[in-house]
């Protein structure tokens, strides 16, 4: 068992770094502001094993790391939903956020992120409702996990028409609220469905 520790400062007065990967590292305090500094940065994985004491917002000074492809966040106590600035990050081809519960709604900007190709939302404790252009977003992605986060309402026609919606609609719908109809659920791939958490609606 490691002390919490915060992210060290003089980590972040590296300006040439072009990747952090903090795991194990049991850390506490807040993601610092001065993370926007590290322009070069193309990978940044904060990852808590022990105690949740990473607490507080994604810093907005994120929109600063314009060449950032990756970021990985799991298992810490975030707040304030996802930030407007990270749906500026049309780079990122790879976001998971993980057992953060971070709140807040799913933005339709989320669509902004065109080259994105990995999406990991689970356990994030984000509510409202799938955003009517997320099938847009489902065009690049390769894998889409948004279980047991508190989503409901009716899944968009457009994301049930989806290619991929075949391969996705366990990982979007499991652990929600959606309410979702017999006619929405594909043919098993295997010899059962999981759909727990959700609404199973009649189409009378």
């Amino acid at each position: 068992y490691k002390s919490p520790q915060p992210i060290p400062l003089e980590l972040l007065d590296n300006l040439n770094l072009q990747s952090i990967y903090l795991s194990g590292c049991n850390l506490s305090g807040v993601i610092p502001e001065e993370i926007g500094n590290l322009t070069s940065l193309t990978s940044l994985t904060l990852y808590n094993f022990y105690e949740t004491l990473l607490t507080g917002e994604i810093p907005e000074s994120i929109s600063n790391l314009s060449k950032l492809s990756n970021l990985t966040l799991v298992n810490l106590d975030l707040s304030g939903g996802l930030p407007d600035a990270l749906y500026n990050m049309s780079q990122l081809t790879s976001l998971e956020i993980d057992c953060c519960h971070i709140g807040g709604e799913l933005s339709p900007d989320i669509c902004n992120l065109t080259q994105l190709q990995y999406l990991h939302l689970r356990e994030a404790d984000l509510s409202g409702q799938l955003p009517d252009n997320f099938a847009s977003l489902m065009n690049t992605l390769e894998v889409c996990i948004l279980m047991y986060n508190n989503l409901s309402g009716d899944i968009p026609e457009s994301v049930k028409k989806h290619p991929k919606w075949r391969q996705f609609w366990t990982s979007i719908i499991d652990g929600n609220d959606f309410n979702v109809s017999v006619s929405d659920i594909p043919a098993p791939i295997f010899d059962h469905y999981d759909v727990w958490g959700n609404r199973i609606i009649s189409e009378d």
